[in-house]
């Protein structure tokens, strides 16, 4: 049973530790869709404190390597982090995600869309001098 006062960040650590294993492991296409849904079902659990960033960011770059989710920049970290509201999304169905981005300056706006309905909003904070190509467009599927 689990009280409040209990220390489960051994836990937290080890089940990390076998998650990332996982996703190392598997080479499935539908594995690998599986493991993002079950990560962003894990950001909604009441409670959770586990820091997921690196288990986004890796599931992310194998989804495009594996050609599950279309790339958005020629840059794997700028990719994670434009593409990381995948993981907040309360739709049911990630297949049916659009992705719309604007720049103003250094900043990209990104807007995920569920079919025509706006779903989540953020902004994307560049360095000053970044020279990365993001491919702009009125709206296209983040999966393939």
């Amino acid at each position: 049973m689990y009280e409040g006062q209990t220390d489960i960040t051994k836990l937290q650590k080890e089940f990390l530790k076998h998650f990332e294993m996982i996703i190392d492991n598997t080479t499935d296409k539908r594995k690998i869709l599986d493991l993002i849904y079950e990560t962003r079902y894990l950001k909604f659990l009441p409670n959770c404190q586990m820091n997921l960033n690196d288990i986004e960011e890796k599931l992310i770059a194998k989804a495009i390597r594996n050609r599950i989710i279309a790339p958005v920049s020629n840059n794997d970290l700028l990719d994670y982090r434009l593409l990381k509201g995948i993981f907040n999304s309360q739709v049911i169905n990630l297949q049916n995600l659009y992705i719309k981005l604007g720049a103003l300056g250094n900043v990209i706006k990104v807007e995920l869309y569920d079919g025509d309905m706006l779903e989540n909003q953020y902004d994307v904070v560049l360095q000053e001098g970044t020279t990365i190509e993001i491919r702009k467009s009125k709206r296209r599927k983040i999966f393939i």
